[in-house]
């Protein structure tokens, strides 16, 4: 059994836990009507990266463990700072432009009724939903604050192990 500060064991669980948490979010999209906003919606973009960074790692991995963890390292950043901004948004810190209602009036029914149907359906500052007093951008840069740590310590492993063969 490999030791989980391996490479391949990081970007296995990387890409489980990518695959587990998309899942979360397309079930509480489509099966509990938590609509999400923009930033939730761009927040789910790192994911489906480690998805396939982890799978293509499966099955490809020899000789590659540094890019590939040095990858899905900076992956798990953006992840985490855009959990992070996203969070700021749902804290009052600062806003989201593409989160701003529009100031701009309509002229007609007709206008009024587009502008109605092209608004966001959720705000980015109100989660939609709470665990344990956290929304899903907390979960998020927990989640992948944990990942990018984890995959610092395999990479300080990788780093100073001795090069070997196979």
């Amino acid at each position: 059994m490999k030791s989980f500060l391996h490479p391949s064991s990081y970007a296995a669980v990387s890409a489980t836990l990518a695959a587990a948490a998309l899942l979360v979010v397309f079930v509480a999209q489509y099966g509990f009507n938590l609509q999400p906003c923009p930033l939730c919606l761009y927040q789910r973009l790192p994911y489906f990266a480690v998805l396939v960074v982890g799978l293509v790692a499966g099955f490809a991995f020899k000789g590659y463990s540094k890019i590939i963890t040095l990858l899905l390292m900076g992956v798990w950043a953006i992840s985490l700072i855009l959990g992070g901004y996203h969070a700021g948004v749902e804290a009052g810190l600062w806003t989201f432009p593409a989160c701003a209602s529009s100031s701009q009036g309509a002229d007609s029914i007709a206008e009024l009724e587009a502008m109605i149907r092209q608004a966001t359906v959720t705000p980015c500052d109100r989660p939609a939903f709470l665990l344990a007093g956290l929304s899903m951008a907390d979960m998020n840069m927990v989640l992948s604050g944990a990942m990018l740590g984890w995959g610092l310590w395999v990479f300080k492993r990788i780093k100073s192990a001795a090069p070997t063969k196979g």
